[in-house]
């Protein structure tokens, strides 16, 4: 009867430290991607930025006689040197779009030379943002915890073009969530407040999650292309060469995304190499 009692004690002791310690694993997965993405984190908030400045900033080419879906992506980026429609969307929800042949995935590592393993990472996220979540949070939760387990497995440098890739796509939901009736269904409305946000996710979920994809697409091989720019220049830098080709690639994407109601990559690559060159 001891033994018995003791092999009970043994086993759940054993039961004890193993959960303990994959808790204890997935914290240090959490804390890897808080700690090693903040450069990553700096990507999407640029993009936001940009973004912001498209439609509403100085730079803006908008007027009163042209809606938001009309500003010209052309005179804000320059020449469009490279375009991929991966597949249209319906007007409010992706599931009516268009069923592509090609993922997004599979052309950035096909056609624009990003790597497969983060390619591979990036799938999953697309899988994600085909079907997202019933709300922003647990799809942005989702998209940290696939950064998390890639993060424990790779550096940063082998799988750089996945998170500029992931961040951005998160960025991006924050951002659309919160204009995406501004910018469409108020779009003629000269004096639409945006100081209120309003929560559109339950509607717009999936066309949200689309428009992320997009924007994360072209961030993904902006930051390609911007990472060889950057190495030819030794006080760019790979890093931040990689950095600049996203967000600049992120936002076209997602200005021609919203524009054609599509999801695409669009690389302005004569506008990321002068922005570079002037770094």
């Amino acid at each position: 009867m001891k033994k018995i009692k003791l092999i009970v004690l043994m086993l759940v002791t054993t039961i004890g430290i193993i959960s303990c310690n994959n808790e204890l694993e997935k914290d240090t997965k959490l804390e890897k991607t808080v700690e090693v993405s903040e450069r990553f984190s700096d990507i999407g908030r640029a993009h936001n930025e940009m973004l912001n400045d498209f439609y509403y900033g100085d730079n803006s080419t908008r007027n009163a006689s042209k809606s938001y879906r009309d500003l010209s992506i052309e005179e804000y980026f320059g020449v469009i040197d490279k375009k991929y429609v991966v597949k249209d969307i319906g007007v409010q929800t992706a599931r009516t779009a268009d069923e592509g042949t090609l993922t997004a995935s599979d052309i950035l590592f096909e056609e624009l030379s990003v790597s497969e393993i983060s390619c591979s990472y990036i799938s999953q996220v697309e899988e994600i943002l085909e079907t997202p979540f019933e709300s922003m949070e647990e799809t942005k939760k989702a998209i940290t915890e696939i950064e998390a387990e890639a993060l424990v497995k790779n550096s940063e440098d082998d799988i750089f073009e996945f998170l500029s890739y992931a961040e951005t796509a998160k960025a991006s939901l924050e951002f659309w969530n919160e204009n995406l009736d501004v910018l469409e269904e108020n779009r003629e409305k000269d004096n639409a407040s945006r100081g209120a946000i309003q929560n559109l996710w339950n509607k717009y979920k999936h066309k949200l999650a689309m428009m992320a994809a997009s924007d994360a697409a072209g961030a993904a091989a902006g930051a390609a292309v911007g990472a060889i720019y950057g190495s030819q220049i030794p006080a760019v830098g790979t890093a931040l060469g990689a950095a600049i080709g996203a967000t600049v690639a992120g936002t076209a994407s997602s200005a021609e995304g919203f524009k054609n109601d599509c999801v695409c990559i669009i690389i302005p690559l004569t506008d990321i190499k002068k922005k570079i060159e002037n770094q």
